[in-house]
């Protein structure tokens, strides 16, 4: 076995022990000690200050709207005079054409195109 070989096996030894020794010392001396408050975020972000994780798209479903964008397949719609992102179910529909929401799923409003006529 050559020296580097050596030098490299005895480097991997040495950090392992070192990650070791300081995760038995992380844990003795405990996540929520004076110690370790500063890795700890201590801030939240509640829906009462206006943070949210997603907006409920439930109202929408069985809207109309129209295309602003081609939705190939995602792409805008205009709904309630809000301009939301949509998908669709793998086809092209032009801009400016009809679509209406057929499905919600979590943030993402799933569309098919409507004739004109059945406005």
């Amino acid at each position: 076995i050559t020296t580097s070989l050596l030098e490299a096996l005895l480097l991997l030894i040495v950090t392992i022990a070192l990650m070791a020794l300081a995760i038995v010392i992380m844990y003795k001396i405990g996540i929520g000690s004076k110690y370790m408050k500063f890795l700890i975020l201590k801030t939240e972000q509640k829906n009462e200050e206006g943070y949210v994780s997603s907006k409920d798209y439930k109202k929408y479903l069985g809207k109309r709207a129209k295309a602003e964008s081609t939705l190939r397949p995602s792409g805008t719609i205009i709904i309630d005079d809000l301009r939301i992102d949509a998908v669709t179910q793998g086809e092209f529909i032009d801009k400016d054409s009809f679509v209406e929401v057929i499905k919600v799923e979590g943030s993402s409003l799933i569309v098919k195109k409507i004739n004109e006529e059945d406005l």
